[in-house]
C-alpha cells in the first residue's frame, strides 16, 4: 500500500477520537499537504481547523438555503447529514486534489480530507488507487466524553456522538474500504509517526 501513487489522504472516525488534531499537526509540519475544505450548515467550533498563514480552513459555513442552492447546481460530489447538520464536498475541489497536482513541478503533494464513513465509501469508489484511508478508532468512553465536553458539545450531542463511536467502528469492519486503523490513545507523536510512515 505504501507504493500507491497517493494524492488524497482521508481520515475517518467518530467524534472525539482526535482526527482534527492529527490533521492539524500534519498540516503545520508539512508544506506539501493541503486540506480539502468542506461546506457545512453547522455553526463554527473553536476546534475547527484554521491555519491562517497558509489560508487553510476545514469548513466554509453557509445557510441551509445556500446549501440547497449548491445541491440544485449539482456542485457537490457528495453531501451527508450526520447529527442534524449537512456537510458537502465540492466536485471542483475534489477533482483538483485528484488530478491537479503536477509531480514534475511540485514534487510531493497531498490533499487531506476528514470524512464520514458514507463519504469514505463514495471516495473509495471514485479514486481507489490514489486515496489512503485512515480510521481513527474510538478510545475509552470516558475519554471521548471528556474531549467532546472540552470542545463545547452539549450533553445531548455528547450522548449521540458516543453512540456513533460504536456504530461507526462496527461498520468500518464490514466495509470494503481498505482502512488503516489508528489507536490515538497515547502520545500524539506516536500516532503521527505511523501516519507519516505511509507517505514520507
Amino acid at each position: 500500500m505504501k507504493n500507491k501513487p497517493i494524492r488524497i489522504v482521508a481520515f475517518v472516525g467518530p467524534s472525539g477520537t482526535g482526527k482534527s488534531t492529527i490533521v492539524r499537526r500534519l498540516l503545520k509540519k508539512f508544506s506539501f499537504m493541503t486540506l480539502i475544505t468542506s461546506l457545512t450548515t453547522r455553526k463554527p467550533r473553536d476546534s475547527d481547523i484554521k491555519i491562517t498563514r497558509r489560508r487553510i480552513r476545514e469548513y466554509l459555513y453557509m445557510s441551509d438555503d445556500d446549501f440547497d442552492k449548491m445541491i440544485s447546481l449539482n456542485a457537490f460530489e457528495w453531501f451527508v447529514g450526520p447529527h442534524g447538520n449537512r456537510y458537502g464536498t465540492p466536485k471542483d475541489l475534489l477533482d483538483k486534489a485528484a488530478f491537479g497536482h503536477n509531480e514534475a513541478i511540485l514534487g510531493k503533494k497531498f490533499s487531506i480530507m476528514i470524512v464520514t464513513p458514507l463519504a469514505a465509501e463514495k471516495l473509495f469508489k471514485l479514486y481507489p488507487e490514489i486515496t489512503l484511508f485512515f480510521f481513527v478508532c474510538p478510545v475509552a468512553r470516558a475519554e471521548i466524553e471528556r474531549r467532546l465536553v472540552l470542545r463545547g458539545d452539549t450533553k445531548e450531542a455528547v450522548e449521540r456522538r458516543v453512540k456513533d463511536c460504536e456504530d461507526w467502528f462496527k461498520n468500518s469492519l464490514e466495509s470494503l474500504v481498505p482502512y488503516i486503523y489508528l489507536k490515538n490513545d497515547g502520545p500524539i507523536e506516536k500516532t503521527l509517526a505511523i501516519v507519516e510512515s505511509y507517505f514520507i
